[in-house]
C-alpha cells in the first residue's frame, strides 16, 4: 500500500469539549454563553472568538455585554482586539464566552446557525448544544461533509415545547458543518412599544 508509510496530519490543536448555551427571552434578545477547552500541540496558535452571527444577517443586529473569560495551566492566553484567543505555548486552554445579540425589530424568518463551520481545520471531540425559546417551531439539523450533511447517527436531541438539546456522539472531523435552522415567529414575541412613539405630535 503506498500510503502505508505517509505522515499522519498534525492539527495545531484540538478542541476537547464545546458547549453552547442559548436562551432566547420573551423579546427576543438571544443571550448565549460557550465554553471551550482546547488541547493546544503547537506554540502560538489563534482562535476566533468574535460573536458568530451571520444567521442575523439580513436584521441589522447587534452585539451587547461581550465577555470573554480564559485560564490555561500551560501558558499564556490573551484576547487579541477581541477577537481572538492566543495560545502561547502547548498544553491546556479553557475559554468562557458570553454576549447578548439584539435585533432592532422582532425576527420573523428562519435562522441558520453554523455551530461548527466546515471551513475550520479542527478536530472537536465533544460538541454539546442548548436552545431554549418561548416557543420551539419548525427546526432542522444538518451534520455531515461537503454537502452530504444529514448523518443523523451522528448525534442525539432532547426536545420539548421549549427547548432543543443536541449532542454529538462522535468527534467532529475538519470540513464537518453542523448547522441548526430555526423558525422564528414574532408573534411569540413582545417588546414594548417605546416611550417615545406616544409623544410624537399629531
Amino acid at each position: 500500500n503506498a500510503f502505508v508509510d505517509a505522515p499522519e496530519y498534525h492539527f495545531p490543536y484540538t478542541i476537547t469539549n464545546k458547549e453552547v448555551d442559548i436562551v432566547v427571552d420573551e423579546s427576543q434578545d438571544w443571550h448565549v454563553k460557550q465554553s471551550i477547552d482546547f488541547d493546544v500541540q503547537d506554540p502560538y496558535c489563534f482562535y476566533s472568538i468574535y460573536p458568530e452571527f451571520d444567521a442575523f444577517w439580513s436584521t441589522r443586529a447587534e452585539v451587547e455585554n461581550f465577555n470573554a473569560s480564559m485560564t490555561s495551566d500551560s501558558g499564556r492566553i490573551t484576547s487579541i482586539d477581541g477577537e481572538y484567543l492566543e495560545m502561547e505555548n502547548p498544553g491546556v486552554y479553557h475559554v468562557d464566552l458570553e454576549y447578548t445579540i439584539h435585533t432592532p425589530i422582532l425576527v420573523d424568518e428562519t435562522l441558520d446557525f453554523i455551530f461548527v463551520n466546515g471551513y475550520d481545520d479542527v478536530i472537536t471531540e465533544n460538541m454539546s448544544i442548548m436552545i431554549t425559546m418561548p416557543k420551539l417551531r419548525d427546526y432542522k439539523i444538518r451534520f455531515g461533509r461537503y454537502g452530504d450533511i444529514q448523518e443523523v447517527e451522528r448525534y442525539t436531541t432532547t426536545i420539548d415545547e421549549q427547548s432543543l438539546q443536541i449532542v454529538s456522539t462522535m468527534p467532529i472531523q475538519p470540513a464537518e458543518e453542523l448547522e441548526v435552522s430555526l423558525e422564528i415567529c414574532k408573534e411569540d414575541y413582545y417588546r414594548p412599544t417605546p416611550l417615545w412613539v406616544y409623544l410624537l405630535p399629531l
